[in-house]
């Protein structure tokens, strides 16, 4: 599948990248893996950098987390560490990044 996204707020930019994923044949669980290149601003910041996707949901809950891809910045964010957690609120997506830029 491919990612292509846009951020409002205080991560204003767009994205691109591609997902893999798997259902069990209940399709009650699951995960996925995917990669994808940010660029624009992050607090004001202006560049670009790569983010590594990991998720999985069961019965139990869901995980969805991004980390930031070492050494992956360019512009402004060249030294940008750190890691971005989903929260899925009425089938909306919100980004909540923890880390330095």
């Amino acid at each position: 599948m491919n990612i292509d996204k846009t951020f409002e707020g205080s991560i204003d930019g767009h994205s691109k990248g591609e997902m893999i994923s798997i259902l069990n044949s209940g399709k009650n669980a699951g995960g996925y893996v995917a990669v994808e290149v940010f660029e624009g601003k992050v607090e004001g910041k202006l560049g670009s950098f790569a983010l590594q996707h990991y998720g999985k949901f069961d019965a139990s809950g869901q995980t969805l987390t991004l980390e930031v891809v070492p050494g992956s910045g360019e512009g402004e964010l060249a030294e940008v560490i750190g890691s971005m957690n989903i929260r899925i609120e009425g089938g909306a997506h919100y980004y909540d990044f923890e880390g330095e830029i």
